[in-house]
């Protein structure tokens, strides 16, 4: 019984929370708060400087099921022995053209990027230039393509190539230099640079994929 009065009188002397001095505690520890800020605005600068944007599209396309059929629906029944519903071919044919009319208003034939010293940024809506395809020539898909500039109206273009000799693959650089505005012709690539609304600074290096559009278009 006296070590159990001993300690209620030892817990009757404790002195109740000091919030003033607990304060005081925590101010004088006042460097790490503005270390772990630092820190934190330091990290969410680099995730929203060098993060590439993702965007997100969706198409929603109503098809009407209709209880009579058109002389169409009767011929590719009498036709495959099954019924077809031409809505729903239509409907899909309208989507794709839709989809595919919007990924070439929004110039996504070509996705451009920065070297960095870090990551690679992304371009979009400030790309240095603008590619310009012939009509009637197909460029090669996937193939990145960079580019430094000389000068206002010059550059310096570098891809790798890869050829079959006697049925083995070797990789060739290519260098090639050309000017804006005038087509840039090779055996593999037709096309032509104009100024974009991004400003190249000379020495910069910048470089370019060509996007498939119909592989683009099926995915969307």
């Amino acid at each position: 019984m006296q070590h159990s009065d001993e300690i209620m009188e030892s817990y009757e002397q404790e002195q109740p929370l000091n919030i003033k001095e607990f304060l005081f505690r925590i101010l004088s520890k006042w460097y790490w708060f503005v270390i772990c800020g630092f820190l934190g605005f330091t990290m969410a600068w680099i995730q929203n400087r060098y993060a590439i944007s993702i965007w997100q599209v969706e198409t929603t396309v109503l098809v009407g099921e209709g209880s009579k059929k058109t002389e169409v629906d009767n011929l590719f029944e009498r036709l495959n022995g099954s019924t077809v519903n031409i809505d729903n071919q239509i409907g899909l044919l309208k989507s794709y053209r839709l989809n595919r009319q919007t990924i070439e208003n929004l110039n996504w034939r070509t996705s451009w990027f920065g070297k960095g010293r870090f990551l690679d940024r992304e371009f979009y809506k400030n790309e240095p230039y603008r590619l310009i395809e012939a009509d009637g020539v197909v460029n090669p898909s996937y193939t990145t393509i960079y580019i430094t500039a000389l000068s206002v109206d010059r550059y310096r273009i570098k891809y790798n190539l890869e050829q079959k000799t006697e049925g083995k693959t070797r990789t060739v650089e290519v260098v090639q230099e050309g000017k804006l505005g005038v087509p840039f012709v090779t055996p593999t690539f037709h096309f032509t640079l104009v100024k974009g609304p991004g400003e190249p600074e000379p020495g910069s290096t910048c470089y370019f994929r060509l996007n498939n559009i119909n592989s683009m278009t099926l995915n969307y």
